[in-house]
């Protein structure tokens, strides 16, 4: 793994720009990967606050990057 470096971001969306999929997949492996914290009491504490995890990437034709989203892949037609 190369070390790690803050994505640009998108000139027209605001979100964080990868310039290759490898990227943007080890970014959402990044994210799953986090450790979980639990209280005295064996509960889990929710650090994210209900943010939703990035499950995949796509291509975006602004920036010509790689950006993540949470939501699942359009079925095919």
């Amino acid at each position: 793994m190369t070390q790690y470096q803050q994505p640009t971001k998108c000139s027209a969306t605001g979100k964080s720009r990868f310039a290759t999929p490898g990227e943007a997949k080890e970014a959402i492996i990044r994210i799953k990967a986090r450790p979980r914290f639990f209280t005295k009491d064996g509960k889990r504490v929710n650090r994210k606050h209900g943010k939703p995890a990035q499950c995949r990437y796509y291509y975006c034709k602004h920036c010509k990057g790689f950006h993540m989203t949470s939501m699942e892949a359009p079925p095919l037609q």
